[in-house]
């Protein structure tokens, strides 16, 4: 009795210390300071599937790459700066154009010294559609990015995440507003 306490209390001890946070083990926290620079990319894609009347459906992916560069104004606080492509693969976005964009926001990093550092954001910018040569449709996104970042070094992390876009349209062929939450997004950060 007191010899299988005594295995489960060494398992217990040995998960604890194989799970024991990895800061504690390295040395790699990253650098969030005052006056870092930072320069990446996001790339995040949409599946969608409409049905919009019975027996016709169409079905599309919408892929969007995002490269971005910015700096910390103060501890943990980032400003960033981004360019948008968004490109519709599949017979939804037959007719689609690319659209283009830029845009500017916070991102505050809850760096508790960790390897794996919560963040949350936001942006805004206009974006920009040419169906056909002197027609631009334009519209002004808005967007919450939520994820985690992992320190890789204390100069790379990787992002694992999610945006939440509202585009609200702002000429006669984008009127409307859209709504988007990516499946997800995968980007890198440098820091110098």
């Amino acid at each position: 009795m007191i010899n299988k306490r005594l295995r489960g209390a060494t398992l217990a001890f040995v998960l604890l210390a194989a799970a024991a946070p990895a800061e504690a083990r390295r040395g790699d926290r990253l650098v969030t300071d005052a006056g870092v620079l930072t320069i990446g990319g996001r790339f995040a894609f949409e599946l969608r599937h409409v049905n919009p009347d019975p027996g016709g459906s169409a079905t599309g992916v919408l892929l969007n790459f995002s490269p971005s560069f910015g700096g910390f104004v103060i501890k943990n606080l980032l400003l960033e700066g981004h360019l948008t492509t968004r490109v519709g693969l599949g017979d939804l976005y037959t007719n689609v154009p690319k659209t283009v964009g830029f845009g500017f926001g916070i991102q505050y990093l809850f760096n508790f010294r960790s390897i794996v550092i919560p963040y949350l954001g936001f942006y805004f910018g206009p974006d920009f559609a040419i169906p056909r040569q002197g027609n631009t449709q334009a519209s002004i996104s808005f967007s919450i990015p939520a994820g985690i970042l992992i320190s890789l070094n204390e100069r790379v992390g990787l992002l694992i995440g999610t945006e939440l876009s509202i585009d609200v349209g702002l000429t006669d062929g984008a009127r409307g507003t859209t709504i988007s939450l990516p499946i997800g997004y995968l980007g890198v950060n440098a820091y110098f």
